[in-house]
């Protein structure tokens, strides 16, 4: 027995032809999209890779100019350390000076008082106060007021000279402290710029990565509807 099927809709080929040129013009589009998205993204990678080679730069500049400025300061303060050193060796060898004067000086007072005992021994005509004995017995003498104040002159200047010293030493470890913390500082700020850097290139990497993936999407639809 034979049945009746519901009759096809039959269309015009004007119909065809729209249907073509819609579907054409839709491909257009989405392939016109797709190449945008793929143009914007590699827009995109380019300019995180220039931005990044530019920061890198810039970091790295930074840290040589700072390098270059503490090794600066650093080869300043080995040079006042070698000009202290050589300037306590030079007071240490004028003290040294003055010690061996003042050992020297006490031969030649013994032969001088040897000589006055001598001299003393004489009897009667030969007992005179000459020259040579004149010289002999000529001796500086200050006056108790002189001498104090010749003490106090000196007590003076050895505090001034501790005070200079102080002052000298705790500039120098000022000076140091200062370059510890502006090292910390600066190694603070390089370990946040660096996190922050690769904070904002693992956003950029998941951004690249879902657009590929969209434009994956977009590529497997347009060739679906294609085949249909």
């Amino acid at each position: 027995m034979s049945t009746f099927a519901k009759p096809s809709i039959k269309y015009q080929p004007p119909d065809w032809f729209t249907n073509s040129f819609a579907l054409s013009a839709n491909s257009q589009r989405q392939r016109e999209a797709s190449e945008q998205i793929r143009q914007e993204t590699r827009s995109l990678r380019l300019a995180a890779a220039l931005k990044t080679k530019w920061d890198e730069f810039n970091n790295t500049t930074r840290l040589a100019d700072r390098i270059d400025a503490i090794k600066d300061f650093k080869d300043i303060l080995e040079l006042a350390h070698s000009q202290l050193d050589a300037e306590i060796s030079m007071v240490n060898l004028g003290k040294e000076a003055v010690e061996e004067q003042m050992r020297n000086i006490i031969t030649p007072k013994e032969c001088v008082t040897e000589c006055l005992t001598l001299r003393d021994r004489r009897k009667r005509i030969d007992n005179i106060e000459d020259a040579p004995e004149i010289q002999l017995k000529k001796v500086r003498t200050t006056t108790p007021q002189q001498w104090e104040e010749f003490t106090r002159y000196n007590w003076r200047r050895a505090q001034a000279e501790i005070r200079s010293g102080q002052r000298l030493r705790e500039a120098i470890y000022l000076t140091l402290c200062q370059v510890s913390n502006d090292l910390e500082a600066q190694a603070q700020a390089t370990e946040f710029a660096l996190r922050q850097r690769k904070h904002d290139f693992e956003q950029a990497l998941d951004e690249l990565k879902w657009q590929k993936k969209q434009v994956k999407a977009d590529i497997f639809l347009l060739d679906h509807r294609n085949n249909v």
